[in-house]
């Protein structure tokens, strides 16, 4: 068990990249699609099914603010 921890540990630090900033414009339209498994539950029942989902929106930048709307 220790071996696969450490060399789990060993692939992260190996394979771990830095989040680079994005340079350039966030003004714009945007669009987004989302799905998954779900499980909920309430007083010891549950169901688990299949979700999904989207949302629109716009996003508009000022300086280094970013604001905007977005509907699901």
């Amino acid at each position: 068990m220790r071996t696969l921890v450490v060399s789990a540990i060993a692939l992260a630090a190996a394979t771990a990249t830095p989040a680079l900033a994005q340079d350039g414009d966030f003004t714009g339209p945007h669009a987004e699609v989302v799905a998954g498994w779900d499980h909920v539950s309430a007083d010891g029942e549950g169901q688990s099914g299949f979700t999904y989902g989207g949302s629109i929106g716009y996003d508009y930048q000022i300086g280094s603010l970013v604001v905007g709307v977005s509907g699901e």
